[in-house]
């Protein structure tokens, strides 16, 4: 009699080549991909291999400033950074006080990507009143680095005396809002108030300045003497009006006249009075003969009470937008208000010069304008829930409009920024998470999706693609809303770097999972290949603000605000990555005394959790091959069959280069993943792992 031989179970073998896919918690952790994460920690994506994250270093022994207060101000980083004697560096603004209203000082500080002060400087505000915008400028040409738009004024760094200080009067520019006016040769009694003026409107008003010009060409034609200059403006302030005559000769003559005083001027060989009166307009005694007036007359007053500063009057965005493509070039300064939510633009290459024709109000004006960001010829406007862009066109300035009055203001005819809507309902409440990459805009929302800008293609006209399904389950169990809304982000090393409180997390854009989102007509099949890494650094407080710094290249710079909760002060920390084995934070004592403390990096994984194709059948784990190189981990098996006893641990050397042998001898198990943890340097490939599938008889 012959009886069938009992077949054997062959060994089989399941190879992870790498684990570069990323942390995947948007479903359980048996159907993400092989070479998926179901956690990892301070371990990012290096040359093929996952490597324990370089650390973060405190720069020197003390803090970048201490500021006592009990109320934290303003604690501003203007994060775009902006060339200063040479060097990359942000703006700081500082101001703690023990005030709610009145004037409080504030330090705005000047550093560098290497984390070196390069200037302090002081400037007063009212306490109830912060609100501010930074924007870079070519020092040759201003005579500063850097220009601070607090309301309808502008300040710059004064190195001599350590303050900001208001740019002059003098030095914003007053327009020559009317031109080709004739003077009036007035009859009758009273005064020539009733009058309106005679020229044709030019440029707009300044918003930064009530002052302006108007230019009078008398015309040859008219044989009686004139003698009366009526401005466009009827409620002028006449306490400091210049009049510059030009007569036909080439003779000039510069006169200060003050309201109600009347002053002598000589031109020629003729003695003269000028007087300026409140309702609007300038009498010249005696008139000037028509050969002298054949000339100009230029008149620069002050309006009274007329601007429309409102504008920009809480503008708390800056950026230069318009004739070059380059991310911090631009021949037009935009402020964004952050009040009425509108958009207000410079003349070209002028940011002394706010045409007041100059500005448009964008999307539902109850929701404000929170960031302003560049991708290619566009000017992205975020709002909190909308999305808008614009672009440059070319203006057309017709010579026979300007002298009709159809165009009554050149400055605003010479460029137009259509305005057109990227998506009614995605915004950005986390204003600083916002990152040019790849010339792609990054974002994340304070719910904690993450967004890309994409161009429309022939399969999909949506422009906002999420890109962080994988991760946000994440962001949402490990951080708050309020550390949300204070993220920020950066373009580091060919990463999206987003800091979130004392956490941070990653994507390699050079990626073919970031590279490609545009290719998919899916949202989410746009997102299953992006790979997502995040960090934990344990020297921060979950109260703490830490703002990341990056020029796009290696370097970077860490700002760390401890806010009043905790030592009734205002510290800022500076830190920086080195390539380190332990973080180095700067701490304080009750009496804010600085000292160093220093924290080994502590990197973990979770693989996935494999059911090796047949999720009912059992098996034997036999062995497991870790591709990895430590200073000493663990390995901790997860999984639901029969670990014999003291096989839920190894260490390893690091020496020791090879693939390691680990026997686990698991018996009866259908899934099985591990986790491991390691102190110090960590270097994985990837793993393999031998089993024997039971239950096939033959």
């Amino acid at each position: 009699m012959r009886y069938e031989a009992m077949g054997r179970n062959r060994s089989q073998r399941l190879n992870v080549p790498r684990l570069l896919g990323g942390l995947n918690t948007a479903v359980d952790a048996t159907l993400i991909e092989d070479d998926e994460l179901a956690d990892v920690c301070n371990l990012t994506p290096r040359n093929g291999v996952l490597m324990t994250r370089e650390a973060v270093r405190a720069i020197g022994e003390e803090p970048l400033i201490r500021q006592s207060g009990s109320v934290v101000l303003t604690d501003c980083i203007f994060r775009k950074p902006m060339e200063i004697n040479g060097q990359m560096c942000a703006v700081v603004l500082t101001c703690a006080s023990e005030l709610t209203n009145g004037d409080s000082p504030m330090t705005v500080q000047v550093v560098s990507l290497d984390g070196e002060c390069l200037g302090s400087y002081v400037m007063t505000i009212n306490a109830a009143d912060y609100v501010f915008a930074v924007a870079p400028c070519d020092v040759r040409q201003y005579g500063a680095p850097f220009l601070l738009y607090h309301h309808s004024n502008v300040f710059v760094p004064d190195d001599a005396s350590g303050t900001m200080k208001q740019v002059e009067e003098d030095k914003l520019y007053a327009p020559l809002v009317m031109i080709n006016a004739n003077s009036t040769a007035y009859e009758g009694s009273g005064t020539p108030s009733c009058k309106s003026a005679n020229g044709v409107m030019y440029e707009g008003f300044n918003l930064l300045t009530n002052r302006y010009r108007a230019r009078f060409t008398p015309s040859v034609t008219t044989q009686t003497a004139a003698e009366y200059y009526v401005l466009p403006t009827k409620t002028a302030n006449q306490s400091n009006v210049t009049m510059e005559i030009v007569s036909a000769k080439g003779e000039c003559t510069v006169s200060m006249i003050t309201q109600g005083d009347a002053v002598g001027f000589q031109l020629g060989s003729t003695h003269y009075t000028a007087q300026a009166f409140g309702a609007g307009y300038i009498k010249v005694s005696p008139p000037l003969p028509v050969s002298e007036s054949s000339g100009t007359v230029t008149v620069s007053c002050e309006r009274e009470g007329l601007r429309v500063a409102n504008r920009i009057f809480t503008a708390s965005q800056a950026i230069w937008f318009g004739g070059t493509q380059n991310k911090r070039g631009g021949t037009r300064l935009f402020l964004a208000n952050k009040a009425t939510a509108t958009l207000a633009w410079s003349d070209v290459d002028n940011p002394f010069y706010f045409p007041e024709n100059n500005y448009m109000a964008v999307g539902d004006t109850s929701q404000q304008i929170t960031a302003l960001e560049k991708q290619g010829d566009m000017l992205v406007i975020f709002k909190e829930r909308e999305i808008f862009y614009t672009t440059y066109v070319q203006g057309d300035i017709d010579a026979e409009a300007i002298e009709n009055g159809t165009n009554a203001d050149v400055t605003a005819a010479q460029a137009y920024f259509p305005l057109t809507q990227l998506s009614p309902s995605i915004g950005c409440r986390c204003e600083e998470s916002v990152a040019l990459c790849r010339d792609r805009l990054v974002w994340m929302d304070r719910d904690a999706r993450v967004y890309t800008l994409v161009p429309t293609g022939a399969y999909s006209e949506r422009n906002v693609r999420e890109i962080g399904q994988k991760i946000r389950p994440w962001l949402l169990e490990h951080t708050t809303v309020e550390e949300r809304r204070c993220a920020t982000a950066a373009d580091h090393q060919g990463k999206y770097r987003l800091m979130i409180g004392s956490h941070m997390a990653e994507f390699d854009y050079n990626d073919s999972g970031f590279v490609n989102v545009a290719g998919y007509a899916s949202g989410e099949k746009a997102a299953r290949n992006m790979a997502w890494f995040v960090h934990r650094f344990d020297g921060f407080a979950t109260s703490d603000r830490v703002c990341l710094i990056s020029d796009s290249a290696d370097r970077a710079l860490l700002i760390t605000t401890l806010g009043v909760s905790r030592l009734n002060s205002l510290i800022r920390v500076l830190y920086r990555f080195e390539s380190q084995k332990e973080d180095r934070y700067l701490t304080f004592d009750n009496v804010m005394n600085a000292q160093t403390e220093q924290h080994p990096i502590a990197s973990a994984l979770t693989t996935k959790t494999y059911d090796f194709g047949d999720p009912v059948a059992y098996k034997r784990l036999q062995a497991f091959y870790p591709m990895m190189q430590t200073d000493g981990a663990r390995i901790r098996f997860i999984s639901d069959g029969v670990c014999p006893a003291g096989s839920d641990g190894q260490r390893y050397c690091a020496e020791d280069t090879r693939a390691h042998l680990v026997l686990p001898c698991i018996h009866r198990c259908r899934t099985f993943g591990l986790r491991i943890d390691a102190i110090g340097a960590m270097c994985i490939k990837g793993m393999m792992m031998k089993y024997t599938m039971f239950g096939n008889v033959k």
